[in-house]
């Protein structure tokens, strides 16, 4: 992975106090926080640019509390291209993160993913963890198929090569036909009939 994880924050604007905070965490963790009214610039159009954050984030906070669970708003449409990238990730991947910021129920759609309690002493630290073991095993994946892209690149490159080789030795065959020639030619010649 090149540069710092990215983590997308998904919160209703009644709790920007508490989601500050959190950035501000996942930030002196070493993690690069995503916040809409830190991230997007002015001119932007930012439905646009709110997907392409959530496409392009390692993890996806959906920040949980009595003002955004029964509301209608961004963060219902945030979650749902949440859900919608998280159909490419593996079944054991951590993506998806529900963060509670106060005791409210955990919406429906978003039961069957494990949430973390923020207002409890060790939610943060329990939060963190799930982010490193999550690049952990994104790791373990994407390992094993490096290297085997680098085997598979290594043989076809090897391939090549002696593709190249096998030419160069064919070229070089015609040029010694066509000097070989050209010296019966030179030898026939007759310099007296000048």
């Amino acid at each position: 992975m090149v540069g710092k994880p990215r983590v997308f924050i998904s919160y209703a604007r009644a709790d920007f106090e508490k989601v500050r905070e959190l950035y501000q965490q996942l930030s002196d963790e070493g993690f690069e926080p995503w916040l809409d009214v830190k991230d997007i610039l002015p001119g932007e159009k930012w439905i646009f640019a709110i997907r392409k954050a959530i496409r392009d984030s390692d993890f996806f906070i959906a920040c949980l509390s009595k003002n955004s669970v029964n509301r209608r708003g961004m963060i219902q449409k945030e979650v749902k291209e949440a859900l919608y990238a998280w159909q490419e990730k593996l079944e054991s991947d951590i993506y998806l993160i529900p963060v509670r910021l106060e005791d409210c129920e955990v919406p429906e759609w978003l039961q069957e993913f494990q949430w973390v309690d923020l207002f409890k002493e060790d939610g943060l630290t329990r939060l963190l963890m799930a982010l490193r073991i999550g690049l952990e095993r994104r790791a373990e994946v994407t390992r094993p198929k490096i290297a085997e892209s680098v085997r598979k690149n290594k043989q076809a490159m090897v391939k090549r090569m002696r593709g190249l080789i096998a030419e160069q030795r064919n070229d070089l065959d015609r040029a010694e036909q066509n000097l070989q020639e050209a010296l019966g030619l030179w030898q026939d010649f007759d310099l007296t009939s000048i």
